[in-house]
Order: structure tokens, then C-alpha cells, then sequence
């Protein structure tokens, strides 16, 4: 269904309920004014009637009293004795007095002046008033006519024409047709005018939002009405902002899903590889054994240890695999407690004192107290694993610095190995899973590049930072624990 436009609607619509409205009062002139007039016109003169029932009429002072409630009415007072005028209010008569004309000059004045015979509708107001209708064909009017009974010598009449009020309701009903049409044509415009400025802003909003849907966030919403119309449109510009943002943020998501699918990939690509040579190893030795190709005990003896070492190698492995996969997925809980850093590498160092011993290093401590809240546990792991490594590929002289230093709010702990520096280009890969770091560095192919990857995971669970920068003829790692105060 074709949509029709808001401001063509809304000037359909005032202009339906003016044109109605115009109407409605058109026959309510037509229709209602007259009965209401007449309501109003027979009120009148029964008020008239009860006022001149209470005249006497006997003395001479009735005329007067009559003429006293005379001015301010609409109606004709007659008064008839012995069928003759004997006061009249009407212009055409005119008669105030026994001496305002010479009844011999005007003898058709004897005569009845209500023919009350042509008089229609009579309906009584009580026992001596009646009202009706009277229609004078000659004249071509109407007339109300109350007459009232005083006694039998005395009868009052009281007339009013009803002509005018017919004129002037067809008067005002041009007049009213003439200033509705008038009104319609101006109405028109302005309405026409109004809802097109009425609906601009809404226009705006209509176009804004079509540019929203097709992802275009250049353009620029501006309405300034003051009302709940700049408000929405406040609303629907903070809307297309976050939702920008959103996307934006989607967009980089999506990279990084897209990242993280590839890591992945190579990580479980990796892993394969690594599985694979110390399997091959022991599959080989076993069936070396297994099919009698070894001659004496000593060579069964030295394939065994041979099978023992890939075990060993491949139960590290998968434990480091389980456990970085564990911290990754948040299921491996922390327990922070606050501990004297400096006390616990001093621990650390005596308990790694075979390693050290073994690897020949020469340790250095540049330590200063501080009490920082860790799960001692995880402390340990990243410190053995930046030692492990800082022994694999330190130089000749094998010197390893452990530091402490204070930040703001936190204690920045680092393990410096002497050593070539790590090239630039590889500098944030080292801490991808089983990334051969040794192929960069050394001759060593026993690392299987899963350290630094759980040192990461431990540091994010933690909400701190971690890293790696090359000082001159050093290398340095570091991480970050919560400074206690």
C-alpha cells in the first residue's frame, strides 16, 4: 500500500475537521436558531402576560402601568373592552389614550383587531392564556399571539413578528457559508504551510536514519525545535554513534576472531609437530626393542632411558598445554594473598638452586621491599619461566639480573639476561604459543615455546601488564604485580 506523506495527511485531516466543523455550525444556524428564537420569544411573552395580569384594569391609572412595562420588548401590547381598541402599542395604530384619534374617522378600529378565527396552533398556558400562530396571507408574515382573558369586558393581546428572525437566519447563513469558504481557503494554506514545517524535522530524521542503514555515519543531524521532536533526534544521534562505536568495535573483533582462528590453527598445528617427534622417537626405540633388533642389555638399557626422557618430555607438554588451556578458558581459579616480593624471590632462588647450579648461572639480585598481592603460585610460575628462558639463551657468561622497582601503583619485576637482543620483527610473537624463539636466538630445541604463552595468560587473568625490551647487550622481561600500600 502507497504510504501517503505525514503533512498531506495531517492537512487532510484539519482540513476534514474544519470543513466539518463549518458545516456542523451551518445547520446548527439553519436548524436550531429558529426553535431557539421562538423558545425564546413565547418565554418572553408569557413573562409579559403575567405581568400584565397583574395590572387593574378597572382604573384609569392602567394605561400608564402598561406603558411602564411597554420599552424593552419586542412584542405589540393590544388591549380590547367591548370589542373595541382600546390601547394599542403598535406603530401602525398607535393608540395610548381614549383621545389619541377620533374613532368616527377610523370606525374599522371597532372591529376585533386579532382575527382570532385565523389563528392556529392555540395551546393554553393556563386557564386565561393561550398562545398560537397567525399567518396574514396579505402581508405574506408570521405572528405569535398570546391572548390572556381578564374578565369579560377586558381581553389582552400580545403579538410578535417572526419574520425577521427567518431573514436573518438566511442572512447569517450566507454570511456564515461566505466566511466559512473564506476561512477554508486561508486555513488551507497555513495548514498546508504549518505541517510542511511540522514535518521537516521529521524528514530529517527519515533521511538521517535511511544513511544509518546503509552504515553511512557522515551525516549530520541538527534539529533545533525545542521540543520532544530534538529530543528524539538527540536520541538518534547518540544512537548513531554507539553505533559506530559498536561496529567499529565489531570490525576489530572481527580481526581479532580472525587472529585468533590463524593463532589457533598454528598453535594446534604446532602442538602436532611437537607430539609427533617424541612419539616417532619412542615408536622407533619400541619397536626396536620389540622386534629383537637390540643385541645386548646395555644398548635395551640405553633405549629405554631414551624412551623414558621423550615420555617425560611429552607429559611437560601436555601439562603446559592443559594448564595455559585451563587459565585461558577461566577455569584454573587464583588465590591472591599479600607477600614480601623481596623474601619471595629469595625463596624462589634457593628452591631453583639446582637448576641454576646445573645451567651454570650467575644470578644477581637488585631488590627493594614491598609487599604486593599475588597468588604466590603464579608468582613462582612466571619467575621460573622467565628464568628458564633467560637460561636458555643468555651469553657465554650467563649473567641473569633480577629487579625490583616501585611504580605508582604497582611493582614492575624484571629478569635481564645478557644476551644478543631479540630482532623487533618477532618481538610480540614470542609470546604466541610454541613459537621457536630458540631459531632466533640458539641452538637449544628443547623449549617447546609455551612459557612466555602461559606467563601472558597468568598476567591477563590478572588484570596486569607484562613485556619484553632489549637494553644494551640485555634482554629484558618484566611483569607487573599490585602494589599494597
Amino acid at each position: 500500500m502507497k504510504n501517503k506523506a505525514i503533512s498531506k495527511r495531517l492537512t487532510i485531516q484539519v482540513m476534514g475537521f474544519m470543513l466539518s466543523f463549518s458545516v456542523v455550525l451551518l445547520l446548527a444556524n439553519s436548524l436550531l436558531l429558529k426553535p431557539l428564537y421562538y423558545h425564546s420569544v413565547k418565554t418572553d411573552m408569557i413573562e409579559g402576560m403575567e405581568l400584565l395580569s397583574a395590572i387593574e384594569y378597572s382604573d384609569d391609572e392602567w394605561r400608564s402601568a402598561i406603558g411602564n412595562l411597554d420599552p424593552g420588548h419586542s412584542y405589540d401590547i393590544t388591549v380590547e373592552q367591548f370589542g373595541e381598541i382600546v390601547y394599542s402599542s403598535s406603530r401602525e395604530i398607535g393608540i395610548r389614550g381614549p383621545n389619541d384619534f377620533d374613532r368616527n374617522d377610523r370606525p374599522e378600529l371597532k372591529k376585533p383587531f386579532i382575527p382570532t378565527q385565523f389563528v392556529k396552533d392555540w395551546s393554553w398556558i393556563n386557564q386565561t392564556t393561550q398562545l398560537g400562530t397567525l399567518y396574514d396571507e396579505k402581508e405574506g408574515t408570521h405572528l405569535f399571539i398570546a391572548k390572556m382573558v381578564i374578565d369579560e369586558e377586558t381581553t389582552i393581546y400580545l403579538t410578535q413578528g417572526i419574520e425577521p428572525i427567518l431573514n436573518s437566519v438566511r442572512q447569517a447563513n450566507i454570511l456564515l457559508v461566505s466566511v466559512t469558504f473564506l476561512f477554508l481557503m486561508i486555513a488551507g494554506f497555513m495548514v498546508t504551510h504549518l505541517s510542511k514545517r511540522f514535518t521537516r524535522p521529521i524528514r530529517m530524521m527519515q533521511t538521517h536514519v535511511g544513511e544509518l542503514s546503509k552504515l553511512n555515519f557522515d551525516h549530520e543531524l541538527i534539529i533545533e525545535t525545542g521540543d520532544e521532536l530534538e529530543n528524539l533526534s538527540t536520541d538518534i544521534h547518540q544512537l548513531a554513534i554507539k553505533l559506530k562505536d559498536a561496529l567499529n568495535t565489531l570490525q576489530k573483533q572481527n580481526i581479532q576472531l580472525e587472529n585468533d582462528v590463524e593463532s589457533q590453527r598454528k598453535f594446534i598445528s604446532n602442538a602436532s609437530h611437537e607430539l609427533r617427534t617424541p612419539l616417532a622417537l619412542i615408536k622407533g626405540y619400541a619397536d626396536e626393542i620389540t622386534q629383537g633388533f637390540v643385541k645386548d642389555r646395555d644398548q635395551e638399557h640405553k633405549y629405554i632411558k631414551y624412551i623414558a626422557e621423550e615420555s617425560t618430555k611429552m607429559k611437560r607438554l601436555l601439562n603446559e598445554i592443559l594448564e595455559l588451556s585451563r587459565i585461558e578458558s577461566g577455569y584454573m581459579d587464583f588465590y591472591y594473598e599479600n607477600i614480601v616480593l623481596k623474601k619471595a624471590i629469595e625463596n624462589f632462588i634457593e628452591k631453583y638452586y639446582g637448576f641454576i647450579h646445573e645451567r651454570q648461572l650467575n644470578i644477581s639480585l637488585e631488590l627493594i621491599d614491598g609487599i604486593g598481592n599475588v597468588d604466590p603460585v603464579r608468582f613462582e610460575q612466571i619467575l621460573a619461566n622467565y628464568l628458564s628462558n633467560a637460561g636458555k639463551y643468555c651469553s657465554y657468561t650467563k649473567n641473569i639480573t633480577i629487579r625490583i622497582e616501585e611504580k605508582k601503583d604497582v611493582y614492575r619485576i624484571s629478569v635481564i639476561n645478557s644476551g644478543q637482543p631479540i630482532p623487533q620483527k618477532i618481538m610480540n610473537y614470542i609470546w604466541d604459543g610454541f613459537y621457536k624463539a630458540d631459531e632466533a636466538r640458539g641452538t637449544d630445541r628443547s623449549s617447546y615455546g609455551l612459557g612466555l604463552s602461559i606467563v601472558r595468560a597468568i598476567q591477563n587473568v590478572s588484570g596486569q601488564a607484562y613485556g619484553c625490551y632489549n637494553e644494551e647487550n640485555n634482554v629484558v622481561f618484566w611483569f607487573d604485580v599490585i602494589k599494597v600500600s
